[in-house]
Parts: structure tokens; sequence; C-alpha cells
């Protein structure tokens, strides 16, 4: 019967695209760039995934639903401790998520001057958005193989780190953290196609969870690199239910780094 339900939901979500991201994929090494620093990344992650507990044939058991996604990051040090960052992700059954923050290193060096036998810690803040796809009102069909009709699935809110590490020698770090979120889920949605029986919810989401990882970072005097790889596990809400469950993940992140 889990199997049953499991596989129900998957098709729900891989089908219909009645679910968002929920915003667990940077990975959150504790260095700053230091002033003048500029990071351009890409990433590739697996994301839990959130979705109305309304939703037609929905049952219990049927746990957090994972999808994987790529996309692009960006950030510059505008003092010694203190960066602005900003992400974007994008899945092909679960839609997109953006953010922006803020990350202030308050033990250690910053990423170009930091060296070996170094501690490092850092607080980061984020402003996260979600968005589903979406099917046209100008469509008689839905745009996924699939009898719901979707005409809002969004999630948005703050994210809120910390993370401790280790600078094991000039080139490789490895840290420890802890996150939390904050979050709104909306969604608008019509069973049995654009003139079915219509939807609403919204769910208030609060989770959190441990992280660990390590960076990979050779640095010059003017440019360098790194790679990041980060696992975590997060209390989520199941994707189709309101119920807590703990969601593994895991987010790979290579950046070009330049000091200016």
């Amino acid at each position: 019967m889990y199997h049953k339900h499991f596989l129900w939901a998957l098709a729900s979500l891989i089908f219909s695209g009645c679910a968002v991201n929920l915003p667990t994929h940077e990975g959150h090494p504790p260095h700053t760039l230091g002033q003048g620093g500029i990071r351009l990344g890409a990433l590739m992650t697996s994301n839990p995934t959130v979705g109305p507990t309304l939703i037609s044939g929905s049952s219990t058991e049927t746990g957090s639903l994972v999808t994987s996604g790529m996309g692009y990051s960006a950030g510059v040090g505008v003092l010694e401790n203190l960066d602005l960052n900003c992400q974007l992700l994008v899945s092909p059954f679960s839609g997109s998520t953006t953010g922006c923050g803020v990350k202030w290193q308050f033990l250690g060096s910053s990423l170009f001057k930091t060296k070996g036998g170094e501690q490092l810690a850092s607080l980061k803040a984020d402003y996260v958005a979600s968005a589903g796809y979406k099917d046209s009102a100008d469509n008689s069909e839905s745009i996924f193989s699939s009898d719901v009709f979707v005409e809002k699935m969004d999630l948005s809110g703050i994210t809120l780190a910390a993370s401790y590490g280790y600078q094991v020698s000039d080139w490789f770090a490895v840290y420890l953290g802890l996150k939390y979120m904050q979050l709104r889920f909306e969604s608008e949605y019509r069973d049995g196609g654009p003139s079915g029986t219509f939807y609403s919810e919204t769910r208030d989401i609060n989770t959190y969870g441990p992280l660990a990882g390590f960076s990979l970072n050779p640095t010059g005097k003017t440019a360098g690199f790194e790679l990041t790889v980060e696992l975590n596990t997060t209390q989520v809400p199941a994707t189709y239910e309101d119920t807590n469950v703990w969601s593994p993940g895991l987010s790979i992140a290579t950046s070009l780094l330049l000091d200016l």
C-alpha cells in the first residue's frame, strides 16, 4: 500500500507540477570573499518539495518527494567580512527558486587570506522565493498530462544559517552548521481541468536541520577556484501531507573567484 501511495504522489509531482522547491539547496561554507571579492558559480542540488495537502487523491505515507535542480550563484564582498549573494535554481518538475541575502563572518580570515589552522564562523540570512509551473488561462489543456490545472504554486520567506569550520590547509576547509527556514506556501488549482473544482490553500512552514560539508578552495593573489560539497537533513513538511519528516539533501557548487 505504501508503494501505491508513493508512486501516485511521485506521478502527481512529475505530471501535474503540483509542488515547489523547498530552498535547502545552497551551500554554507563559513568564509566570506573579502572586500572586492567576486564569486561566479554553478550549482547542482537535490531538494525536497511542498505541495497542497488538499490535492485530490493524496494520502498519508507519501513522505517528502525530492527533485534535482541546477542553477547559478553570484556573490560580492562589500566589506572584508560581509558578502552579498544571489542564487537562481531551476528544476524540471517543480519550477524555479531565487534568493538574495547577506553573509557575515565573525571568526577567521576571508577566503583569499585564510591559512591552514584557522577557525571560521559565519551567519547568513536570505530572502527566498519559489515559483511552481502554472497553466495558462488561455489554454484548454493543462501543461502537464494531468487533470490538475495549476493557477498558483508559490513559496517565499526567510532562511537563516550558522556555520563553523576549520581550515585544514590553505586550500581545504571542513564545516558544520544549522539552518532554519520560515516560509509561506500558497496554492490555487483546479481538479478536473481548467473548469474543474477550485481549491486554494496556505501553509506556514517552519523547518530546521543540520548541515555538513567541505570546501576545496585553491586561490592565488587575484583569482581562484572553489568546489563546495554539502550534505544536509531538514525537518520538512511531507509534500502532500500536514506532517513533518526528515529529508536528506545534497548540494554541489563550483565557483570562479576573483579578488579585485
